[in-house]
């Protein structure tokens, strides 16, 4: 294994331009829960698979009892305007480095199968439930931000939220050096490591299945994730809770 290696599942990647969306493991498990929704609702089909030493010296096992390694996935769903990639995984890597690594391969990556835009997930950590989660927002590019605001109910990130830790701001960087123009979504949940938000990731589907036409009913998302399953510890605990909830992820 190497501090990146990319395992190609499907060839022949169209040309057609991209819009990846990325949502992995940090606090309530956010981005993760609103992507891992997405590619199950739409059939998304995988693409490739990141393995790297920089990710926890971790498996984890499903519910065949069966082990998984800590990973990165990509997948694939083609859409009438454009190729919707989704990236997901059970860990963010654990070193500093680590997440630098990552990140600049991976915005190479996505540059390679003509990636034009990116959007990551994550959520932000408050005191208390709220009855309706804010999304804040922040951009590489005043564009994309502007195209974004105008058409959402979207709360500035800048004097509203620390900074963004983690592949979710990262990228938006790395993106930045390919011309990729991205924005990154964070949803106010419970910073409490045992807490999933659910009501979070849910206001982040609202938006994306409202943006990108996936031909899928968002509010599929409640029967999917009941409500009272928004206290119990996720099936697979990720790194952030293991580690503590310091960041937005």
């Amino acid at each position: 294994m190497k501090d990146f290696e990319i395992l190609i599942k499907k060839k022949n990647v169209s040309k057609k331009p991209k819009v990846a969306i990325q949502g992995l493991p940090g606090i309530g498990n956010v981005g993760k829960l609103a992507v891992d929704f997405l590619i199950r609702e739409s059939k998304a089909r995988e693409l490739a698979e990141i393995r790297s030493f920089f990710f926890p010296n971790t498996v984890f096992v499903n519910e065949l009892g069966l082990v998984e390694p800590s990973c990165i996935k990509l997948f694939s769903k083609s859409l009438k305007s454009c190729d919707i990639i989704m990236i997901s995984g059970n860990v963010q890597p654990s070193t500093d480095k680590g997440c630098h690594v990552i990140s600049k391969n991976l915005a190479a990556y996505l540059d390679s199968i003509n990636t034009k835009t990116l959007i990551t997930l994550g959520g932000v950590g408050v005191s208390e439930e709220p009855k309706k989660p804010k999304v804040f927002c922040t951009a590489n590019s005043a564009g994309i931000l502007s195209e974004f605001k105008s058409e959402f109910p979207l709360e500035d990130a800048y004097g509203s939220i620390g900074p963004i830790s983690g592949l979710a701001g990262l990228m938006l960087c790395d993106a930045s050096r390919h011309n990729i123009s991205s924005i990154c979504l964070v949803s106010e949940t419970v910073s409490n490591p045992f807490f999933i938000g659910l009501d979070a990731a849910r206001e982040l589907v609202n938006i994306l299945t409202a943006k990108y036409d996936f031909g899928i009913d968002p509010g599929s998302f409640d029967s999917l994730f009941p409500k009272d399953s928004s206290q119990q510890p996720p099936h697979q605990a990720d790194q952030a809770v293991q580690t503590g909830l310091d960041y937005i992820g």
